[in-house]
């Protein structure tokens, strides 16, 4: 550390040292007796101050450099209006609109569709998609919040000639790191750690799915991009990019590109909003152990995935409760056994969606 002097107008004697309002400073005090006063910017005098300067190293200062524009950049992720990261971390007081328990109850039906393995059909097949969860949001400080719950997915099929379950399930806790902006999330960290079954639970059957995004304004209050990480586990992709777009075109259209359903809204008024877009709906699970049919189907790790379009409507029954309806066309499902390299698809066929959220 240095230390410096910076000379200061001279002020009247008696603004001097408190103790020293007689004494005056000599008029003929001779050069080296100025500049070895000045060396030493002796208090007593009034005609100086200190400034203290810290200096670095350039090693040092260009860590500091980067690490001050990390937390600059971080203090800009926001997913609402223009409130930054920086202030939520002091604000004393958390948004009071923000809902502290969230009920998800969701059910889908995809029509019968053709089913086949290569190019031959192998019959028919419908499939039912039910899903609940519960979550409950604890702030840390600001506007960042510890949320934890409980979810209960399963799909069930039609029977078909085949050696595919009649039925995929998971049950999972949920723990998340969020933070929030009205009601929208800016940075997100979330695992649901359960098993994930056809009917029998056991220890090849846990796995912890793993989500990390956060979104980025790059027009305030209209464009963010939204970048991210996916771990599936149990998926024939361990690890995925999570990328994608949100964009407020006007106050009545709004293009949402985020995984897994991106749409295009047009907000009618303030409790209804018409959509169209898709939507991508499965999960990775472990089959139970077999005696008949391949040898390398039995206990092994299957993706089922099921690819939509289609358009509906969010209404907003009352303040915290909503529904949404959509109606459109599951384009293909997908049962992959990756790592036994086989695979059956079933064809597009009609496909219905409603889901109810509870906030409170």
């Amino acid at each position: 550390m240095q230390i410096l002097c910076r000379s200061l107008p001279a002020p009247d004697n008696s603004t001097l040292h408190p103790h020293s309002d007689s004494r005056q400073l000599p008029n003929n005090l001779n050069e080296a007796t100025r500049q070895k006063r000045d060396s030493l910017c002796h208090r007593e005098t009034g005609h100086y101050r200190f400034a203290a300067v810290t200096t670095f190293p350039p090693a040092r200062f260009l860590f500091l450099f980067a690490t001050s524009l990390f937390f600059l950049s971080a203090a800009r992720l926001q997913a609402g209006p223009a409130e930054t990261l920086a202030k939520s971390l002091v604000e004393p007081e958390p948004n009071e609109s923000e809902p502290l328990n969230i009920v998800n109850i969701r059910s889908s039906y995809v029509f019968e569709g053709d089913f086949k393995r290569g190019n031959g059909r192998l019959g028919s097949q419908s499939a039912l998609e039910n899903r609940i969860s519960y979550n409950h949001r604890i702030r840390i400080s600001g506007r960042w919040y510890f949320r934890m719950g409980v979810r209960y997915d399963r799909f069930d099929f039609s029977s078909s000639p085949s050696p595919l379950p009649n039925h995929l399930q998971g049950i999972a806790g949920v723990l998340a790191l969020e933070y929030l902006v009205d009601g929208q999330t800016g940075f997100l960290f979330e695992t649901q750690p359960g098993a994930y079954f056809e009917n029998d639970i056991d220890s090849d059957a846990f796995n912890a799915p793993t989500v990390l995004a956060l979104a980025i304004p790059l027009v305030k209050e209209k464009l963010y991009l939204v970048g991210g990480a996916l771990y599936t586990g149990f998926g024939e992709y361990p690890v995925l990019p999570v990328a994608g777009l949100s964009w407020q075109i006007s106050d009545a259209w709004k293009l949402s590109l985020l995984f897994p359903n991106p749409r295009m809204i047009y907000t009618v008024n303030d409790t209804l909003k018409l959509w169209a877009g898709g939507e991508l709906v499965g999960g990775a699970y472990r089959v139970d152990d077999r005696t008949s049919g391949p040898g390398k189907l039995s206990g092994a790790l299957l993706d089922y995935t099921d690819y939509r379009v289609g358009a509906g409507v969010n209404w907003t029954v009352c303040t915290g409760f909503s529904i949404d309806a959509g109606a459109g066309w599951s384009i293909q499902r997908v049962f992959d056994y990756h790592r036994a390299d086989d695979r059956y698809r079933i064809n597009g066929a009609p496909a219905i969606t409603l889901r109810g959220v509870a906030e409170f």
